[in-house]
């Protein structure tokens, strides 16, 4: 029930870091997408090729999305083993040489 809770608090945590992420992003985009309309005098221009450029962005990212898909897929795995898998016998983790078993520590 214990590794449960501890996954469940890294997708949640993962979650929240991800819309965190997202809110920034949308924010940078409206920024670029003001600046460029305040450069060339004209909000369509501006906004239109903010547009265009995160297009192009989505394409180039629709493209590669197996090659991605790849390395995220091998990144969480690695992720989750590194952090919730371990010898529960001698409370030994892979990563660590030498790391003492505190019943505290599960």
């Amino acid at each position: 029930m214990e590794k449960v809770a501890k996954l469940m608090a890294d997708v949640l945590s993962s979650l929240l870091l991800l819309l965190v992420i997202s809110i920034v992003f949308l924010a940078a985009t409206i920024t670029i997408a003001f600046y460029l309309s305040e450069l060339w005098g004209s909000c369509t221009l501006g906004f239109g090729f903010a547009s265009l450029l995160f297009l192009a962005a989505s394409i180039a990212i629709l493209l590669r999305k197996g090659r991605l898909e790849y390395h995220i897929g091998s990144i969480s795995v690695k992720r989750y083993f590194d952090r919730h898998c371990f010898d529960e016998e001698d409370g030994a983790h892979p990563d660590i040489e030498s790391r003492p078993c505190d019943q505290n520590d599960r």
